[in-house]
């Protein structure tokens, strides 16, 4: 496996790649090895242009299309099933003249109101059908699943931005509202001739959802978020939204039961990842960085994702503190190619 985090090269899909840009959070189908991924400003800076790719599981664009949104909007995370692409825009809006004139990227413009655009994965851009919502704030999505003539999206959404930076760019002053704040899913129904959603609750505010990789772009049952829990200890600042997340924990989509587990008073929690496990039936663990802020030190968690609330499997202490993180992933050493060296050794 790779011994450092030097960059060993830019991967352009051998030229073929036109959007300018691509997203953080390409979405990989475990069954066909396919990867989704789209790009937004996809024609250069506050262009109104998203782009939508296909690479195929041997890492070759076999797909590239691009579209116009409702806005030019900043989509951080999208949805893909095994048969729709599901793109949604919230109100944190970029505008060209205004970085121009030396003004912010991002502002947040109530009224806006939020846009879904559901495509079919065999479909085309074209075949585009759109759903139109209030204002509303939502970044990572844990997953998506079509059913019949209805689509499904789970995630955590919230009434107005949250990240500081924005916010004081929109002229917004105090916390961010939470009249509407959950953990939800949205359901769209592509055989009616609406163009809202239906919204079920289905647990406490929260973000940073991941899942059992097998269940990607499926029904599912299990799913796994962090959030900020008031009655384990008063908010600490930690990570780009302010108030660090305290508690991760296990949601039952079927039922809403919540397993959680908070480290401590003093301690707030990285994004964690999701260990598949070798024993058929069992649900696998959990690993993530805890921020201790007594002692300015970190240590990583290992739990049994079917049970958080029994705390720690094991605890590896960190030599120094570790920067706030998000977006990791767990990959099996067998998975990665060998390395540059070894490759030329072999060679």
């Amino acid at each position: 496996g790779p011994s450092a985090l030097v960059t060993r090269r830019v991967y352009l899909f051998d030229g073929r790649l036109r959007s300018a840009t691509m997203t953080a959070h390409p979405r990989i189908d475990p069954q066909t090895g396919e990867m989704f991924a789209y790009g937004y400003e996809a024609n250069g800076l506050a262009s109104p242009e998203v782009a939508f790719f296909v690479v195929d599981r041997d890492g070759r664009l076999v797909r590239e299309e691009w579209f116009q949104g409702p806005y030019v909007g900043m989509m951080h995370d999208f949805v893909v099933t095994k048969r729709h692409v599901i793109f949604p825009f919230f109100p944190v809006l970029a505008d060209r003249a205004r970085i121009e004139r030396g003004g912010p990227h991002w502002r947040w413009e109530a009224g806006k109101g939020s846009h879904v655009g559901i495509m079919p994965r065999d479909g085309s851009v074209r075949d585009m059908r759109w759903f139109h919502g209030p204002d509303r704030s939502f970044f990572h999505f844990m997953n998506g699943h079509s059913q019949g003539e209805q689509v499904h999206i789970d995630f955590g959404v919230s009434d107005e931005v949250p990240f500081p930076f924005i916010r004081e760019a929109s002229g917004l002053t105090g916390p961010p509202r939470m009249e509407h704040s959950g953990f939800v899913r949205w359901t769209f129904d592509l055989a009616g001739r609406g163009e809202q959603w239906e919204q079920r609750p289905l647990g406490p505010p929260g973000d940073f959802p991941i899942i059992a990789r097998r269940d990607h772009m499926n029904e599912y049952s299990v799913g796994y978020y962090e959030m900020y829990d008031p009655n384990v200890a008063p908010p600490i600042t930690a990570g780009p939204v302010g108030v660090g997340f305290n508690t991760v924990a296990r949601l039952d989509i079927q039922t809403g039961e919540l397993r959680a587990f908070a480290p401590g008073q003093s301690h707030t929690v990285q994004e964690h990842v999701h260990i598949p496990s070798s024993t058929p039936g069992h649900e696998g663990y959990l690993a993530f960085v805890v921020d201790l802020h007594e002692t300015m030190g970190s240590e990583v968690l290992l739990l049994e994702a079917a049970h958080p609330e029994r705390g720690p499997l094991a605890r590896i202490k960190m030599p120094l503190r570790l920067r706030n993180q998000v977006h990791g992933t767990w990959v099996e050493e067998r998975e990665l190619p060998a390395p540059l060296g070894n490759q030329q050794a072999a060679a």
